[in-house]
């Protein structure tokens, strides 16, 4: 998903959308799959960014928070597989990452606000050819909580 699934550049676009949308299957996996002669009490398979997903999805709070039973999980390659990130870090190789769509440069603008504009009305090829430059997905670990 590379930019598309995980842009960072607060405070209008927050990031970890990739992960966001994978809860939300979950969730609906989790509420509707005894509809279907299924268990709501799931197992996840993931490979490579899969299995990093995965991973987060296990130290996650949402998970719990929306009442998803993970019952067991298979990552078939390492986890944590993709960079983690701070706030700060993503924000700046998300800009740099971006730095490929000619029609909207960061630093034509005063706000993250205006740039999202920018980057929403840029045609979806420039913005592509930013994962050409490597763009990682960049989970921003602000989603952890920790508890005592």
């Amino acid at each position: 998903l590379g930019v598309f699934g995980f842009l960072f550049l607060p405070p209008a676009i927050e990031g970890n959308f990739g992960f966001l949308d994978s809860i939300a299957a979950l969730h609906w996996t989790s509420e509707l799959i005894e509809n279907f002669g299924g268990s709501s009490e799931l197992t996840l398979w993931g490979f490579s960014a899969g299995a990093t997903l995965i991973s987060c999805h296990l130290v996650s709070p949402l998970i719990e928070e929306l009442g998803i039973s993970i019952k067991n999980a298979i990552l078939t390659s390492s986890s944590y597989g993709l960079p983690f990130n701070s706030p700060d870090q993503a924000e700046k190789f998300s800009s740099l990452a971006l730095s490929v769509v000619g029609s909207c440069s960061r630093g034509d603008f005063d706000d993250a606000e205006a740039y999202a504009d920018c980057l929403r009305n840029a045609p979806l090829k420039e913005i592509a050819q930013s994962n050409s430059i490597n763009y990682l997905a960049q989970v921003v670990t602000d989603f952890f909580k920790l508890t005592e």
